[in-house]
């Protein structure tokens, strides 16, 4: 159980830099005018993918303290 519960911190935490990592991108007025609009959409998809990820893990996680 706490080799699990490990892994799923250090899940969470590598999807909180990649989501930090788009969000970062995506705040950049630079990036955000010269890059190409299926560029900026596509960020925009990771941080969601990222951030519903993230999301799961977390649930999961708290599942598996509580027990």
């Amino acid at each position: 159980m706490e080799q699990e519960r490990q892994r799923l911190r250090s899940e969470i935490g590598r999807l909180d830099a990649q989501v930090q990592g788009a969000e970062k991108k995506l705040a950049n007025p630079s990036f955000l005018e010269r890059a190409p609009e299926e560029v900026v959409q596509k960020e925009r998809n990771k941080a969601t993918v990222f951030h519903d990820q993230r999301a799961k893990l977390l649930q999961k996680l708290s599942v598996l303290e509580s027990s």
